[in-house]
């Protein structure tokens, strides 16, 4: 008998069918599938959320004139009474900083899962989760905040965060009153010193020497902020390259454009290493390149071959015959070496030349020592070949 089922939980089972009566309820479709997942959770002895009550309230008062043809005329009486007192959820959203982590607390939710997703991704080094829990720990980094309060920023906040967050954003919002910069034509937060050497090298800054000054952002951590026209050729590749180190393939770019390039970025002097496989060929070729461009360059090779083959002499001969061995102690343009050898030559290593570029040539395995001194010599590393070196895979961003 119905008059048996005096609780909101009766009701709710009685009604999705859990209960068995004589004449079932007929549920819209729409209605049943939460209503029967409600109603096997109380089913199971789970109580009811507040939430969860109200729903039920209202949805089984939406079917009051079924459960008066069933003969229940008091439906909302019985609506009122609760098997289980209700289930206490805690319902606070939160970032905190606890143990100088970043807490984030959330109940249950899947927009809010979602959402979080892309930051646990992103930052999934630095984030800590214990599975049923609602809380989510992160190490304490600027851009992890930056990013949680972004996504929750209708969050309990704590004060001291949201200060701090607040703080990013204005640094964000106005570079040009904390990072050395070019804005409005200027070099702001800069030390004087480097303002003068860039006006001496550029002159100030304007539209048409913006390039300059973006080709020497790794030196003196520089950001362009005024605007100048990207264009999508080597020049402009390396001038706004990510990384200090690049590989330029040479199956898709010409030695003389990168020669170019150079030049006119006012790369000079370059310290250039070459391969002893192919060292006779490479310097015929890049000396042949830059005479073109420039007749009046000073070029120092600090190796030699012996004269013993034909290869050793005809590299030696080249060397002698276009005048390739000024002495470091002279002002010098171009300089080359052989990496394969894995040392550095004494002459460079005692020479004061303050070298603007370094080209690899070809270079398959090179020892550790000269690697390494070759990637710190300049802001600007350049490996030129058909494939990046599997030593320097790591050290390389591909223009």
């Amino acid at each position: 008998m119905l008059n048996d089922y005096d609780t909101v939980e009766d009701c709710l089972e009685v009604f999705v069918g859990l209960q068995t009566i004589d004449n079932p309820f007929t549920i819209e479709k729409s209605d049943y599938g939460i209503m029967s997942s409600i109603a096997r959770q109380v089913f199971r002895g789970v109580p009811l959320s507040d939430r969860q009550y109200g729903l039920v309230k209202q949805k089984l008062m939406s079917y009051n004139n079924d459960w008066i043809e069933r003969g229940v005329e008091d439906l909302e009486d019985r609506l009122m009474k609760l098997r289980t007192p209700l289930r206490k959820i805690d319902r606070s959203k939160y970032i905190k900083l606890i143990d100088n982590n970043l807490v984030l607390r959330f109940p249950f939710s899947k927009k809010l899962i979602l959402k979080l997703e892309k930051i646990t991704w992103n930052h999934r080094n630095y984030h800590e989760h214990v599975k049923g829990s609602h809380v989510h720990t992160f190490a304490f980094k600027e851009k992890i905040l930056e990013d949680l309060i972004d996504t929750f920023s209708n969050f309990e906040i704590d004060k001291e965060l949201q200060e701090y967050y607040n703080k990013i954003k204005y640094i964000k919002n106005n570079p040009q009153e904390f990072l050395p910069c070019v804005y409005n034509n200027e070099l702001h937060n800069l030390d004087s010193n480097h303002v003068e050497k860039l006006h001496n090298m550029f002159g100030k800054p304007r539209e048409n020497n913006l390039l300059f000054y973006q080709d020497r952002s790794f030196m003196y951590n520089l950001n362009v902020l005024d605007y100048y026209k990207k264009e999508e050729n080597l020049l402009h590749k390396i001038a706004q390259r990510s990384s200090h180190a690049v590989f330029v393939n040479s199956e898709i770019h010409e030695l003389t454009d990168l020669f170019t390039s150079l030049i006119y970025l006012r790369r000079l002097p370059i310290l250039i290493g070459l391969s002893e496989k192919n060292s006779v060929n490479d310097l015929e070729e890049i000396h042949s390149n830059l005479y073109t461009l420039n007749p009046n360059l000073k070029h120092s090779v600090l190796f030699r071959y012996p004269n013993s083959d034909d290869y050793g002499k005809r590299f030696n001969d080249y060397i002698r015959n276009n005048n390739l061995n000024i002495s470091l102690d002279k002002p010098v343009d171009v300089v080359y070496i052989n990496i394969d050898a894995n040392k550095i030559p004494k002459p460079l290593f005692e020479s004061n030349i303050q070298f603007q570029s370094v080209l690899s040539i070809q270079s398959g395995y090179t020892g550790r020592i000269i690697s390494n001194y070759l990637l710190c010599l300049s802001d600007l590393f350049i490996s030129y070949s058909g494939g990046i070196s599997p030593m320097l895979r790591n050290e390389l961003v591909e223009i």
